[in-house]
């Protein structure tokens, strides 16, 4: 039986099943760069996504919350500039 795939339709159905990756940030290239750890959670009851840094012990970077907070993202993003994302 097909059932519609509305958005109480996929909660009932993932419920709050979330798929999380963990992600590292190398900005070595700048000036006092570093490689930051963060995760990223993906909801499937949303396609939302969230990102919340990893902290170590005495790392000397304030305690912020979130990098990002629970949103969807646009499929069809543009860049800065003018560009788009597709590779060439």
């Amino acid at each position: 039986k097909q059932t519609s795939t509305t958005d109480r339709g996929m909660f009932l159905e993932c419920g709050q099943k979330t798929l999380c990756f963990s992600v590292a940030w190398d900005d070595r290239e700048r000036l006092y760069g570093d490689i930051q750890f963060f995760r990223l959670f993906y909801y499937l009851a949303d396609d939302t996504i969230e990102i919340l840094p990893v902290h170590s012990k005495n790392d000397g970077r304030d305690q912020f919350p979130k990098l990002l907070k629970r949103s969807k993202l646009p499929r069809n993003s543009r860049l800065p500039g003018g560009g788009d994302d597709s590779m060439e």
